[in-house]
Parts: C-alpha cells; sequence; structure tokens
C-alpha cells in the first residue's frame, strides 16, 4: 500500500494540496464499517442504535484525546523544550485503542433496572 495515496486539489480552502495517507483512510474506513455494523446488530437485536453511534464517537474522541495525552506523558522533555510545537508530533495508535475502547464500555454499561 501507498503511503500517500493522493492529495486534496489546491483550490480547496485551507486544505489545498493536503495529502490523505493509507494508514488514516484505512482507519477511518474501519471506524465507520464497524459503527454501521454494530447498528445493524444492535436493529437486529432490537435495541436502539442510536446508543451505539453514540458510545462509537464517544470511545473516537476519548481515544484521541488519551492518545494525545500519553504522548505526552511519555515524551514530556520534548514538549517542555522551547524550540518544538505542540502540534508537530504524532499519536500513538495502541494508546488511542485502548482509551477508547474503554470509554466505549463504559458508555454502553448499564445498571439492571
Amino acid at each position: 500500500m501507498y503511503q500517500i495515496l493522493f492529495r486534496l486539489p489546491e483550490f480547496l480552502p485551507f486544505v489545498g494540496g493536503a495529502p490523505i495517507y493509507g494508514y488514516g483512510l484505512m482507519m477511518v474506513l474501519g471506524f465507520f464499517l464497524a459503527m454501521e455494523l454494530a447498528k445493524y446488530l444492535a436493529r437486529r437485536s432490537k435495541l436502539d442504535p442510536e446508543i451505539f453511534a453514540n458510545a462509537a464517537l464517544i470511545g473516537l474522541l476519548a481515544g484521541v484525546a488519551g492518545a494525545r495525552l500519553s504522548h505526552v506523558l511519555e515524551n514530556l522533555s520534548d514538549y517542555t523544550r522551547h524550540d518544538l510545537s505542540f502540534t508537530r508530533t504524532s499519536l500513538t495508535p495502541s494508546t488511542s485503542a485502548a482509551a477508547g475502547s474503554r470509554t466505549m464500555e463504559a458508555s454502553c454499561w448499564r445498571s439492571p433496572p
């Protein structure tokens, strides 16, 4: 698989010329397919599919935030230097998956009636 699949057209404001990476595109595609599968299985089990959609989005946001926090804590010395920008580093995929899955479990959990 190519690292950069294509670049966005230059005429688009703010994002013109930005590369679209294969790994990121596959992650987004996998996320949306998993969310649609969860909604389908929820409808088949006569559950509210919106609960699963909300849990997936909350898990995605918590995963990104947890990965960023983990990365900052692991590389704290790099962030305390004055010559580096805060936005130039990447996220840790394994930490993102762990934080996202734990948040999704917590948001789907219900106490018995």
